[in-house]
């Protein structure tokens, strides 16, 4: 996946344009890229006839024309360009260019191939033109089953049940086996309660051990198990929205739970056979914001527990000493 020619043309747009081989300057106080789409594929599923497009900048998405998260067009020949933006100018930008067809007579967009361009910069009043060649991906494909047309905001498998979430609900599926993965059917559906509106999902534990999906919400953490705990969220803990979390449980079954939220780390320290206890949040505000660790690994180690976090900042860990502070 490469990301071939980039070079700067002093064009700049507020809406998304097939201009048939040109570019159009509309806003020149905009940055946009313009991107040199392939022609419909065939295959035996039924083609590549559509295209979306989404521009990311680390793991943020860029909101496009309206305010979407993407661009769909339709590939109709061998000249296909399109222009997207506006893009505040800056550094680290990707593209994702995933080409696909409409489900019928669903309509839902049905992905077959895709590819990330490398980092482009975007100038104000200008478009940086890339051309992409999308490639199929090198996973088995998986029938959409009775996921298709939902709001997918994550799937996690803890080694029998998958689990796969939408804003308002989640839903399992028991007895799987990744290897011979085809159509998933979902059968268990819970709603999230109350005013909480998930948007992503993780695995973590509960006391005692189990491995369990965490939701992590508008409100804080809802562990999963069959029904909703809710320790972690507004009622009792947590009272703000969760960006990512993860929890595990020490040799005597205590679990420490870390969580992020917009520009700083907590966690919680919850003895088996007492009440959580809650962790003094770690202030990154300063450093980072938006998502302000893209990855995180707590471990016990010993007696000790650490933490490591990939950030916009680099990688970095935090010592047993923080990592048990409470609050």
């Amino acid at each position: 996946m490469k990301n071939t020619t980039i070079r700067k043309i002093a064009l700049g747009i507020t809406v998304v344009a097939l201009l048939g081989g040109c570019w159009i300057a509309i806003d020149p106080g905009a940055g946009s890229v313009g991107i040199a789409l392939p022609e419909p594929q065939s295959s035996g599923t039924g083609g590549s006839d559509y295209a979306r497009i989404y521009v990311i900048n680390g793991s943020t998405s860029i909101p496009l024309a309206d305010g979407a998260d993407y661009v769909q067009v339709a590939l109709t020949g061998p000249q296909n360009e399109v222009t997207v933006g506006p893009i505040p100018a800056g550094d680290g930008y990707q593209v994702i260019l995933v080409l696909g067809r409409l489900g019928d007579p669903s309509g839902v967009f049905i992905p077959e191939s895709y590819v990330t361009s490398e980092e482009v910069s975007v100038y104000a009043g200008e478009a940086s033109e890339i051309t992409l060649v999308p490639e199929t991906s090198p996973f088995v494909p998986i029938d959409p089953g009775n996921t298709l047309g939902l709001n997918m905001i994550g799937m996690v498998f803890d080694g029998t049940n998958l689990y796969a979430a939408t804003p308002d609900e989640i839903m399992s599926v028991s007895g799987v086996s990744m290897a011979s993965l085809g159509t998933v059917v979902f059968g268990t559906t819970a709603q999230i309660p109350g005013t909480e509106v998930a948007n992503s999902i993780t695995l973590g534990a509960l006391p005692g051990g189990a491995v369990v999906p965490y939701l992590n919400t508008n409100e804080g953490i809802l562990p999963y198990d069959g029904t909703f705990d809710t320790s972690f969220d507004a009622d009792s803990g947590i009272n703000r929205e969760i960006l990512d979390s993860g929890g595990f449980t020490d040799g005597f079954s205590d679990l420490y739970a870390y969580f992020q939220y917009d520009g700083g780390l907590g966690g919680v320290w919850w003895p088996n056979a007492g009440s959580p206890e809650w962790l003094s949040e770690i202030d990154l505000s300063e450093y980072v914001s938006g998502q302000p660790v893209y990855d995180l690994d707590v471990e016990l180690v010993g007696a000790n527990v650490y933490g490591y976090f990939a950030s916009k900042l680099g990688a970095f860990r935090l010592a047993d000493d923080l990592l048990r502070d409470t609050a």
